[in-house]
């Protein structure tokens, strides 16, 4: 009889839910920890991760595919991206927990049951900023509770471990709606373009260029009677008298990836319609077929054919992670973590540098230099590499409104100017910019409403000033070069 009660002991505690105590190292084990206990420890940390980090992750990028039109990321670097973000961190902590377990049983053990409340716990930080627990206390708090509280369950009863461990289907799961149904998953399809058609247009006498200065309001420029405030603006306003100006116009929608292709194709876009040539084969671009040559800007779109324009530079596969940490961790943390962090709502990546994609090389998607015009390469070799931030950013448009010459030549320059952040004006930059969009007020009636308002359209304005020299020296350069008169 004793034997028996010996025997059944074991079961008798696994039917109470309890986790029994490790059997002497069976045979295939790892050090106390046979290899099915480890797959299940690796399911386990698997399935944590895909709440904690796959699946508001893929679900916040999948949800905005600009991001990577905007870095020109190609379809391999957004799979290699998608496999990083779903695999990389749990395999991460399961060599950290699971390795030490070669030399002691218990401490793999206890290191396991730190990668769960390690896990669980990112998992309590993310839920407390979605219902709106910002304080550091509260959320830090949250984290812990649930981050001990999972690693308790998961280590005490079978059933809480077998269900965290089928929590790593969903984590594929998230990895499939990613790559297969995600708006951000249409980049991945193949690269059938509809036939743009063709235009008959007369020849061109000069240029053709556009200017797409970002985040730019008409009441900015403007005085109380409705006209261009001169003595401040004086070149936009001398570009005003000399041109047709409409005045009433206005942008189809605030967001930058709607309201480009709107301008380039004179089609209203969508929310869905993504930036790039396969959804707006008529364009500015393809207007003029492959009669002249092309020298383009674009921040945040590619219009521009890829058998006309040669592709822009893609960023590397590290650009695009050391983005998603950055975004990761305005997610996760609470609002005092969280100073410090580059701003994520300045840019559509390269968030350090904050610039809209990918830092830009001297702009090169162009068939054939403009003839006529000097080398434009020699006028590059004063300009930084990246044009990144808003100093970049002016270097960039000085850089190509340059290259206009005389003859005739399609010209696209889209910049993040004046686009917050703030920091230029007519006499150069500044070191000061007020704009942290979670200290302005909301409302009107909120403490330092008006002087924070006003101290921003003090700073504005001056940025606004540094691009209406820049407008000038356009204007300068079109009438040295004598092409002026013949420039659209």
């Amino acid at each position: 009889m004793d034997e028996v009660a010996q025997q059944l002991a074991p079961a008798r505690a696994g039917a109470n839910g309890a986790i029994p105590a490790a059997d002497p190292a069976p045979v295939g084990s790892w050090s106390g920890r046979s290899w099915r206990q480890l797959a299940v420890d690796a399911a386990v940390l698997f399935g944590l991760a895909g709440v904690a980090i796959t699946q508001p992750m893929l679900d916040l990028f999948g949800k905005n595919p600009t991001f990577f039109v905007a870095g020109n990321y190609g379809r391999r670097q957004i799979v290699a991206f998608t496999l990083v973000i779903g695999f990389v961190p749990a395999l991460v902590v399961f060599a950290v927990t699971a390795l030490p377990g070669i030399a002691s049983a218990r401490v793999g053990r206890v290191l396991h049951g730190i990668g769960v409340g390690g896990l669980a716990g990112l998992f309590g930080l993310l839920v407390a900023r979605t219902v709106g627990i910002d304080a550091l206390l509260p959320a830090a708090l949250m984290g812990t509770m649930v981050g001990i509280g999972v690693a308790l369950l998961e280590g005490r009863i079978r059933a809480a471990r077998q269900f965290l461990s089928y929590m790593a289907l969903g984590n594929l799961a998230f990895i499939g709606l990613f790559l297969g149904t995600s708006p951000t998953s249409e980049l991945l399809a193949g690269t059938s373009y509809t036939d743009a058609g063709s235009v008959k247009i007369p020849p061109l006498d000069g240029p053709v260029l556009v200017v797409v200065l970002d985040e730019f309001p008409l009441t900015s420029l403007i005085g109380a009677d409705g006209q261009i405030i001169e003595e401040r603006y004086p070149n936009f306003a001398k570009l005003a008298e000399s041109s047709t100006w409409f005045r009433n116009a206005a942008s189809e929608s605030k967001t930058t990836f709607v309201s480009v292709p709107t301008i380039l194709t004179g089609v209203r876009a969508t929310e869905d319609d993504l930036p790039f040539y396969r959804d707006h084969p008529r364009n500015y671009f393809t207007l003029f077929g492959s009669r002249y040559p092309i020298s383009r800007y674009e921040i945040v779109t590619d219009l521009c054919p890829p058998d006309t324009c040669t592709p822009p530079p893609q960023q590397s596969l590290r650009e695009a992670l050391d983005d998603a940490s950055i975004v990761y961790r305005h997610r996760v943390l609470p609002d005092d973590l969280r100073d410090g962090l580059p701003d994520i709502d300045r840019s559509w990546g390269n968030f350090g540098d904050e610039v809209g994609g990918a830092p830009s090389a001297p702009e090169t998607t162009v068939a054939t230099t403009p003839s006529g015009s000097a080398d434009p390469m020699a006028r590059l070799d004063e300009v930084p590499a990246s044009d990144a931030g808003k100093v970049g950013q002016a270097s960039a448009l000085r850089r190509q409104l340059q290259l206009v010459g005389a003859d005739p030549s399609i010209n696209l320059v889209h910049v993040l100017l004046p686009h917050h952040a703030y920091v230029l004006s007519p006499w150069g930059p500044s070191n000061t910019d007020t704009w942290n969009p979670n200290m302005v007020p909301r409302h009107a009636d909120d403490p330092g409403y008006d002087f924070i308002f006003r101290e921003l359209y003090a700073l504005q304005a001056m940025q606004i000033g540094a691009v209406d020299q820049m407008i000038g020296e356009l204007m300068d350069h079109l009438e040295a070069t004598g092409a002026w008169d013949d420039t659209t």
